[in-house]
């Protein structure tokens, strides 16, 4: 492994070098000498690049916010940093910048069409569509249909993150729902569902859900969200002891029960995972999507196991 690193810091080292002798030339200057001189020199381009080659995503963005008149692909370049440290302003205004340069860019108009969906409906969906117009791998039909179906400005935020955690955006998605939890009339979902989002990422989630679950201790809603979130940091029996109490409180909802089989299974009791997924199935009067992992989960049992079917409700 140490090998594995010290070839790929003398390949980024040597890409240094080449960068910085156009602007010393020819003579050696280390990275952060190197970026020093790029600015002095008014080379903030190189600066941004240079910056970005050794990690530093903050001060390359730094820099490229000092550019006057920045060519699209200094924008796009913009744009991506902004997006990766959530400099959710930052990153807007690149993209308005990029597409007010170049029209026709499938990717700047899909991406902030993405960023506006919780605040600014009209906008994001002319920008989704524009998107799918220029380039139908883009096309977004569940988010579109979510900004084009919504009645209530207050339950936006929170739908669209829904569909955002669902496409996998966890940053936009976590972003959404702190737009909710502003907003909502009882923020506790909301809360719960910042945690879960935090907790896909590997951050800090845990102020969020004790929030949540100060504010609503009886919501199966909420204690499902936090056993999501305990499950996606890796506190596999915290998961379970949530969902016991959301399937305490709402024993007839097949998506908890389904949850607590998970919950079982990645604990490694196949018998118990199974007997919940039959539960889910059963309750929910053989829905396909559970009925089919009911199946997977009998054929998952050890040979010669007992198959226990579900009990109907």
């Amino acid at each position: 492994m140490r090998k594995v690193h010290v070839r790929y810091a003398a390949v980024a080292w040597v890409t240094l070098v080449m960068l910085g002798t156009t602007l010393a030339q020819n003579q050696f200057i280390p990275a952060p000498q190197r970026a020093y001189q790029a600015l002095v020199n008014s080379d903030a381009v190189q600066a941004v690049s240079a910056y970005q080659l050794i990690g530093d995503s903050v001060t390359a963005l730094a820099y490229a916010q000092t550019i006057a008149n920045p060519s699209p692909a200094l924008q796009k370049q913009t744009a991506e940093l902004a997006l990766g440290l959530r400099q959710w302003g930052v990153a807007q205004h690149a993209l308005e910048q990029l597409i007010r340069a170049d029209s026709d860019i499938a990717w700047a108009h899909y991406q902030l069409g993405l960023l506006l969906a919780a605040t600014d409906k009209q906008a994001a969906l002319s920008h989704l569509e524009s998107a799918r117009r220029l380039d139908e791998a883009y096309a977004q039909p569940t988010l579109t249909a979510t900004l084009t179906d919504n009645t209530d400005t207050r339950a936006l935020a929170y739908q669209v993150g829904t569909v955002l955690a669902d496409l996998e955006q966890y940053p936009l998605a976590e972003s959404a729902f702190t737009e909710s939890a502003i907003f909502a009339t009882s923020p506790a979902e909301s809360l719960a569902s910042v945690g879960l989002m935090r907790a896909l990422q590997g951050l800090d989630y845990q102020p969020w859900v004790t929030q949540a679950q100060t504010l609503a201790p009886n919501s199966p809603e909420v204690h499902t969200l936090i056993g999501l979130a305990h499950r996606a940091a890796g506190y596999a029996f915290d998961s379970l002891t949530e969902f016991i109490i959301a399937i305490n409180l709402a024993p007839l909802d097949p998506e908890i029960n389904a949850q607590l089989a998970e919950a079982y299974a990645v604990l490694g009791d196949a018998h118990s995972a199974a007997f919940w997924h039959g539960q889910a199935a059963a309750l929910s009067g053989d829905d396909p999507h559970y009925l089919d992992t009911y199946h997977a989960a009998q054929t998952a049992l050890p040979p010669n196991s007992v198959q226990i079917p579900p009990i109907a409700p």
